[in-house]
């Protein structure tokens, strides 16, 4: 979405950057969109054939390693462009840094997405991981990401737009998976509450950091 923005800006204005946003662009599609979501229908169709005990190495896995890479190769280059360009940005466009960070939240999290289902197998392996794990790294991640957010972002509010964000991805799939008919059906984390305080209170506290005469080299 950032790029693409990026990229339709750039070429109305005729501004010079228009082809590394559409570089961006083409990455961050890759990585995302080609890769990462279509590695999810791909995985649920391996397991039905070859069952929930498969290789760790298996296609739709290597779909999800390569694309989590590009898309955040993307997503890094992404943000160092809207640090080096603050002064050209759009009100609209500067929105979309905080969404970035949402979807790389989810991306952090989906490392214990097992954690979300209710309906695993007897001996799934996530079944022997620390009870403490899932909500730990995913508090410790949000609260990592909304700071970064403020550091990076000029809007007031950006902490509570990245958590805005994530629950808006984070609810896409329950939706997705329950108009679909399947079995395993994500819930809600209990925590979000906690994504909220944490959030609210940075947005309250902090002031944005972002300045329009800083530039990045």
């Amino acid at each position: 979405m950032g790029s693409s923005l990026n990229f339709v800006i750039a070429l109305k204005h005729k501004l010079p950057h228009k082809q590394h946003a559409l570089f961006m662009l083409i990455l961050f599609g890759i990585g995302t969109v080609a890769m990462v979501y279509l590695s999810a229908p791909i995985d649920e169709l391996w397991h039905r054939l070859y069952g929930i005990d498969v290789q760790i190495i298996s296609f739709p896995h290597l779909m999800l390693l390569f694309g989590s890479i590009l898309g955040g190769v993307a997503i890094v280059k992404i943000i160092q462009y809207h640090i080096i360009h603050e002064r050209r940005k759009f009100l609209l466009e500067k929105v979309l840094v905080p969404v970035f960070f949402g979807g790389f939240l989810g991306g952090l999290i989906f490392i214990f997405g097992e954690n979300e289902f209710t309906a695993l197998p007897i001996g799934h392996p996530v079944l022997d991981r620390p009870y403490w794990m899932y909500p730990f790294f995913s508090i410790f991640f949000a609260a990592v990401l909304f700071l970064l957010v403020k550091q990076v972002s000029g809007l007031r509010f950006a902490a509570m737009l990245t958590f805005t964000a994530y629950l808006i991805l984070r609810i896409l799939p329950i939706i997705n998976n329950t108009l679909w008919g399947m079995d395993s059906v994500p819930v809600i984390p209990p925590f979000l509450p906690i994504f909220l305080a944490i959030a609210l209170s940075l947005d309250l506290v902090f002031k944005p950091k972002i300045r329009a005469h800083l530039h990045l080299h």
